[in-house]
């Protein structure tokens, strides 16, 4: 049974910590993302102890990657995406094999089992959406050529990431793969598209205008709207075995017009709280007395999975004829995040896998957001959230 006291000593110790240490980070302008992870790390079950209900902390911090991945799917229009379907399908194939590749390669060039590279392959190929979608925020690269690409490539890395984390296993513990598990799960995919698709363009516009005629008298409606759409299509998304990001995402891209707006006005005041939540709670899942053993390992895939991703920064750029440098996109793309600590648990469970990889991951994660932070740093002016929001609500108004 939750405690009370624990979690709200747990919330009292890690958000005014995380504030403390995002202000130190801002000043050296480094993403507060990574003093979030710090924050989680440093005082959670595995550094100093002080916070132990973690399970429910990981509860709140499911709604801090639904609330910004609807929030992204508002800002963006899917005409674009769309327009860039089957390239975004093959750029996704490319960089999600480079890296796998370079990673199952390290993995056996310092003596991990055949099982523990292929889960170390595919734990850096898979991309933080999270952490990519508040590097494009924050940046204010959202909205450009080089942002769209990317939350496209995000997307279908995420179906990637589900694909991976029901065939994994199944190798591990039977050395092949059941095909009729694969196309019931793309069965799935395409009924969750379906549904989404259906909801969004024939009955959400008309739910959404008529919900803000209340606006003025009943403006907490609206909000409570604003959340159950993206919470709703998170839930039936899990139900059907993806991630709850998936579903969010995909609502808010379908939902246009003056109705995305409406809702991005809403949901602005609220994801960041649960944003962080999201990523302190990554942070409370390191190990840290553990590393100290794997230093050499962590570097060195670390190293290898950056350089995989720079190089297949090179082929988005030459493929997509983005006017931004290969190493912009490269680095973009470079912190691995929420889906390579499912699969590292996945993997941990098994016999035939290496126990530390969860901490291993954690460790990768923070060099991969460190190196991505201080290579993008000087690479385009930098634009703070609050900008989304005056722009949000001008054009509300």
């Amino acid at each position: 049974m939750v405690s009370e006291v624990a979690f709200l000593f747990g919330l009292g110790v890690l958000l005014p910590m995380a504030v403390i240490l995002s202000l130190i980070f801002a000043k050296f302008r480094l993403p507060t993302v990574l003093a979030y992870l710090l924050a989680g790390m440093i005082f959670g079950p595995y550094g100093a102890g002080l916070v132990t209900e973690v399970e429910t902390l990981n509860l709140f911090a499911i709604l801090g990657i639904v609330f910004l991945m609807f929030f992204i799917g508002l800002e963006l229009d899917p005409n674009d995406l769309k327009r860039l379907g089957a390239k975004i399908f093959t750029l996704t194939v490319v960089e999600v094999w480079i890296t796998f590749a370079v990673g199952v390669g390290l993995g056996l060039v310092l003596g991990l089992s055949w099982v523990t590279s292929i889960f170390v392959g595919s734990i850096t190929a898979i991309t933080s959406t999270a952490v990519v979608g508040k590097l494009l925020i924050d940046r204010g690269r959202l909205r450009s050529d080089m942002g769209r690409i990317i939350m496209g490539i995000m997307v279908v890395e995420d179906f990637v990431a589900v694909l991976l984390i029901l065939i994994l296993p199944q190798i591990a513990l039977f050395g092949q793969i059941e095909l009729v598990s694969v196309l019931i799960l793309l069965t799935k995919g395409i009924l969750l598209l379906t549904l989404i698709v259906v909801f969004s363009v024939t009955l959400a516009p008309k739910l959404i205008n008529y919900i803000s005629q209340f606006e003025v008298q009943f403006s907490e409606i609206s909000l409570l709207s604003a959340l159950s759409l993206g919470i709703f299509f998170s839930y039936l998304s899990v139900v059907l075995g993806f991630s709850p990001a998936i579903g969010a995402f995909l609502t808010g891209l379908l939902i246009r017009g003056k109705q995305s707006k409406f809702l991005l006005s809403k949901i602005i005041p609220i994801k960041d709280l649960f944003i962080v939540l999201f990523f302190v709670s990554m942070g409370t899942l390191i190990e840290v007395s553990s590393l100290l053993q794997e230093l050499v390992p962590i570097f060195v895939i670390a190293t290898g999975a950056i350089a995989a991703k720079i190089v297949a920064g090179w082929f988005i750029v030459q493929v997509a004829r983005l006017k931004v440098s290969s190493g912009e996109v490269g680095l973009t793309l470079t912190p691995i995040g929420e889906f390579s600590f499912v699969l590292a648990k996945e993997g941990a469970v098994l016999s035939s896998v290496k126990s530390t990889l969860v901490s291993m991951t954690g460790a990768i994660v923070i060099l991969t957001v460190i190196i991505s932070a201080i290579g993008l740093r000087g690479s385009s002016t930098q634009v703070a959230d609050e900008e989304y929001k005056l722009s949000a609500t001008r054009d509300v108004e």
